[in-house]
């Protein structure tokens, strides 16, 4: 039997609107992702991406094992795995910076900027390039403490006796087999990230 108010049911006008304001709860409740999932990036992603930042053929990535379709992703790296991509960043950095004591390449120059003189302040141009070097690789902003390891992996370098753009050259190997590089992350807590150029 009908509801005893049922000569007060809603015109086709009232319907209508409140179809139309259902549709709209999905624009105004705010916006949840989901909790952020940190994953390496697949073999073809890791070549593409060396291609995108340095200009290298993605066949680079080639020795490395495929993601079997059916087996389930595994999010890890086993030694096998590191020594790798270990020999693929020494093969890319071999393609793409000139040899200590040569002029530089062109994409040494984009990648490393202006050549230093005398007079040029080492760390904080080492700073700024790391920095740069960073952003592009990581895919999004890094941060102070990020930026200190790589200038612990550049003093490293000059301590043992390397030119600055040795040192710089080991920088960038060392930003190639990071996790910041290999895996996707989330960007930091914006008081963390340092302001680098682009």
């Amino acid at each position: 039997m009908p509801p005893e108010d049922a000569k007060k049911r809603p015109t086709d006008e009232e319907r209508q609107r409140f179809m139309d304001s259902i549709g709209k709860l999905k624009f105004l409740s705010p916006k949840d992702p989901g909790s952020f999932v940190i994953r390496r990036l697949t073999k073809v992603e890791y070549g593409n991406t060396l291609h995108d930042l340095f200009g290298v053929d993605p066949a680079v990535a080639q020795e490395l094992p495929d993601e079997v379709s059916g087996e389930g992703y595994l999010n890890s790296l086993s030694p096998l795995q590191s020594e790798q991509y270990l020999g693929i960043a020494n093969e890319v950095l071999t393609r793409i910076l000139a040899p200590d004591g040569q002029p530089p390449t062109a994409i040494q120059k984009r990648l490393f900027g202006k050549a230093i003189t005398p007079r040029t302040d080492f760390r904080t141009t080492a700073r700024k390039t790391a920095g740069s070097l960073a952003r592009s690789a990581y895919r999004r902003p890094p941060s102070m403490a990020e930026v200190d390891v790589l200038m612990k992996v550049f003093d490293l370098a000059l301590e043992n006796k390397l030119t600055y753009q040795g040192a710089l050259r080991l920088v960038l190997k060392a930003i190639l087999v990071s996790p910041q590089f290999l895996f996707i992350t989330p960007a930091a807590e914006p008081d963390q990230i340092v302001c680098v150029f682009p």
